[in-house]
Order: C-alpha cells, then structure tokens, then sequence
C-alpha cells in the first residue's frame, strides 16, 4: 500500500499535458477517457492512505466518502468504456471515404457534440439516477482498494449496473477492427484519406489516437469481461424492494480484509497503467516537450539552463 499511493498520485500529474494536448485537437471523447483515469487514480490515492492494511479498528467509517464514491465507482467504469468506444467509432467515421465530412456547418457540429456527449455520458448518469434501486447495502470498504459499492444478486443489477462496461468493451473491438480493416483497405494512403474525409486529422495524429485508444482496449478488455464473469448473480434471486432496502440489512458498513479479498488491493494498479499510457502516448512528444519547457522557463530555469 506505499507504492500504490504514490504512483496514483504521479499518474495523475502527468496526464495533465496529454489532456491539454487533446483538448486543442477538440477530441471530447479522448479528453473524457483522461478525465476518467485521473478520477480513478485520484480515488486509489486517497483509499489507499485511508485504509492502508487490515486493522479494522482503526479504520475511518468511510461515511461522505463512501456515500459519494460507491455512486460513480461503475459509471466512472462505464463512461471509460463509452469514451473508448465513441473515440474508436470517431476513427473508424475518419477512415470512410462513403461519408466524408468535407465542410460542416456551425449546427452540423453542434449536433456531432451533442451525440458523442449523449454516447459518453447517457448511461453512466442513468446508472447513478438508478443505483438505489439495486443497492444492497450503504456500502462496504476493503483494504487499499477502499469504497466498494453493494447491488443485490437479482436481474435488475445487470440491467443497471454490470451489463454496460463489457458492451461498450465488445462494442469498442468492433470499432478497431474496422479501423484497421479501412488501414488495410487505404494502406500506404493514410494522409489522402484522412485529408478526403474531412477528418482535419494528420497520419501521425490518427495512429497516435488509435494506438491509445488499442492499448487502453487491451487492458480495460479482459478486466472488465473478468469482472463482469465474476460479480455475475448465478442464480439471480427474485427481486425484492422491502427486502433490499429494509434498515437492517442496509444501514450496515460492511468492512473486508485481504484475507476476505485477496486481489481486490490490486485493483488500483488498472488506472495507474492507463495513466503512464497516456504520457507515453501524449506526455513524450514534441508538444509536450514545448509546454515543458515553457514552465520552466517561467519558474526561471531559463537563468540554469539558457537553451530553454
């Protein structure tokens, strides 16, 4: 739990230059998708120094933090997996040469903005108007990992809550892999292609992009479909709202040991991994080296170091 912390918090600083980056080429679906690592990683800082080890009896109630957490813990997940998906569909719509976007008008864009932020964000906040109806008890709390939000075993909590990071995950593959059929399909005319759909994005940029949005598919894949397999209600029980949400058993704070959960500390680890993602992608190139240079010329490093 000392390393952990650490790098949450190293992770969140340096995906501050990769998010400027990408907020100038006006990406929303990219900027979200850092958005979201930052608040993960900002979460796993803070569990992590709150609930360090297995001593319950010195542990903080977890009463605010928890009461907020476990209501964004699965829409964070989600809105990840949607701002994934909608950057992969954005690049696969830059490759179609059957429908370029040549020269759109001030409403055509307005209307593009309000259907990637509908894509992104319309399920997360329906998730987070709908947890209660799930929600088995206040909340529990594991060791390092911190907040863990509790749903019922009954059918209603797929629909709200575990069905939708796999979907968007499976629904991102599609995307890439229509992506990387349309770069078989124009190979060796990447920069024409992307110049004839009106895309306004270069060769370079687009396989940047593409590459990000592959790597994060690549880790956020297989842990969300191994976790969805695992938090799976089988059998499902009948759905019941007085027994849900009868006082006795949801007031309760329920708290976990690593002996209860074993991996569950390494949780926090996922986000950490997307967060150097994004520096190497966005945080190492000569954009970033500028911006750098441009603090530390402001701090007067200039004075140190004159080639600044």
């Amino acid at each position: 739990a000392i390393l952990l912390p650490i790098f949450a918090a190293l992770s969140i600083a340096i995906v501050y230059v990769p998010f400027v980056l990408l907020l100038r080429v006006k990406k929303v679906a990219a900027c979200t998708m850092v958005i979201v690592v930052a608040v993960v990683n900002f979460l796993t800082f803070i569990n992590a120094i709150l609930w360090p080890n297995d001593n319950i009896a010195a542990w903080f109630t977890g009463v605010g933090v928890c009461d907020i957490e476990v209501q964004i813990r699965t829409p964070m997940s989600t809105l990840l997996a949607t701002s994934m998906a909608y950057l992969t569909k954005d690049l696969a719509m830059a490759m179609d040469t059957d429908n370029p976007r040549l020269v759109e008008s001030r409403a055509q864009r307005r209307r593009r903005l309000w259907v990637e932020l509908t894509f992104c964000f319309a399920i997360p906040i329906l998730q987070m108007a709908l947890y209660y109806i799930v929600q088995a008890n206040r909340f529990a709390i594991v060791t390092v990992y911190g907040c863990v939000d509790s749903v019922d075993s009954s059918w209603p909590t797929v629909v709200i809550r575990a069905i939708w990071p796999p979907l968007f995950a499976l629904l991102n593959c599609y995307y890439a892999i229509l992506v990387i059929y349309r770069l078989y399909k124009h190979r060796g005319m990447l920069s024409k292609t992307l110049s004839s759909t009106g895309s306004g994005l270069s060769a370079q940029r687009f396989l940047k992009l593409f590459f990000m949005a592959s790597s994060f598919l690549l880790i956020y894949l297989p842990v969300t479909l191994y976790f969805f397999y695992l938090n799976l209600p089988i059998p499902f029980t009948p759905y019941s709202w007085s027994r849900l949400h009868a006082p006795e058993s949801w007031d309760p704070i329920v708290f976990y040991t690593t002996a209860t959960f074993p991996r569950t500390q390494y949780n926090g680890w996922v986000g950490v991994a997307m967060g150097f993602l994004c520096f190497i992608f966005y945080g190492m190139n000569n954009e970033a080296i500028d911006i750098y240079k441009s603090w530390s010329i402001k701090l007067g490093f200039a004075t140190l170091f004159p080639r600044l």
